[in-house]
């Protein structure tokens, strides 16, 4: 019973600790102004062009799918719990996570404009190709997001990208444009496409199923 009472009180400081990063996050990084993303070297710009076959491009986009989120598996936990969250300490951690953050993103943008989405989508693994959504639903700046949603939502017309990944990014924008507040859908009619449909209104993006 000890041990039961011990691993519930570390579930419960585990999930204190996502939520306050997240709010932190969302503080540092939300809004509609498009950030300044960093200037990729010319190392890192070079390795991206030089991806030629799907393999090398898997091996990538996975690489680059454990980068995002390793940002969330940090210090900060440990910071938080000597510093607490109001401390310098933690938010001086939070923003260095967000300028990680803002690399992330510029990788995999400049990666959209070099290769676009691929296409032969049964040469990729499952966690590389969910690189796409989850890079561009954590950067929290609904300009950038949607400079980059155009990608996704072409390869979903081409049947190369689920809906899913679409209608998950879209939500991740609405975050981004009402400070940090989820969507509700207002039908009860609880599909992926009565989803898209709604937040392509509310965002005013005016796309088609």
């Amino acid at each position: 019973m000890k041990n039961l009472y011990l691993r519930c009180i570390k579930l419960y400081d585990l999930r204190l600790l996502i939520l306050s990063l997240t709010i932190l996050i969302l503080c540092f990084s939300c809004g509609n102004d498009k950030p300044a993303l960093p200037e990729l070297d010319p190392e890192t710009r070079d390795k991206i062009t030089a991806l030629k076959t799907d393999g090398e491009k898997n091996k990538y986009l996975f690489n680059l799918w454990q980068e995002d989120q390793n940002l969330r598996r940090g210090q900060g936990q440990n910071i938080l719990a000597k510093f607490g969250k109001d401390s310098e300490e933690y938010k001086r951690y939070v923003k260095e996570i967000v300028q990680l953050d803002h690399l992330v993103f510029a990788k995999m943008k400049f990666y959209l404009e070099t290769h676009n989405y691929p296409k032969n989508v049964g040469r990729y693994d499952e966690l590389a190709l969910n690189a796409f959504p989850t890079i561009i639903g954590h950067h929290h700046h609904y300009k950038a997001q949607a400079e980059l949603l155009p990608y996704l939502y072409e390869a979903y017309k081409t049947n190369h990208c689920s809906l899913d990944d679409v209608v998950w990014v879209m939500g991740e924008m609405h975050e981004s444009k009402h400070g940090g507040r989820r969507y509700v859908l207002k039908s009860n009619v609880f599909t992926t496409e009565q989803e898209f449909k709604e937040l392509s209104s509310a965002l005013g993006l005016d796309l088609e199923i």
